[in-house]
């Protein structure tokens, strides 16, 4: 996995906050967002702050058994203020399990993501 990549260690750390059983805390996404990073997913603000951003996954984390970014990701790149990545997610509730693809980019500023936007697909 490419570590300099800000979506990729962000995506590692989720992995293991979305499976455990603590509640989503803000000061977790704080060592990856600003305190005004964006997350926009196909198109739609989910949230404009580390407090936001827990609340929007805690509430993912509630309604599945189980929700993880596949790593390693498809393709990676990133430079000092621009990150990318193609990647899948899988999810589960009950039986019912899904999987989406997606490409996600960042506009990073000093090594923390100011916007990260995800379009993703059901596959």
């Amino acid at each position: 996995m490419q570590n300099d990549n800000p979506i990729l260690t962000f995506f590692a750390w989720w992995n293991g906050a979305m499976a455990g059983p603590a509640p989503l805390q803000a000061e977790g996404f704080a060592r990856f967002f600003h305190d005004d990073g964006q997350l926009i997913v196909n198109g739609n603000l989910r949230a404009s702050s580390p407090e936001q951003m827990a609340v929007h996954y805690q509430a993912i984390a509630d309604r599945l058994d189980l929700v993880e970014m596949v790593l390693p990701v498809e393709e990676s790149f990133a430079t000092e203020s621009r990150a990318f990545v193609h990647c899948r997610t899988r999810a589960r509730a009950g039986e019912t399990e899904s999987a989406e693809e997606a490409m996600a980019y960042a506009v990073i500023d000093g090594g923390k993501m100011r916007l990260l936007r995800v379009v993703s697909l059901s596959v």
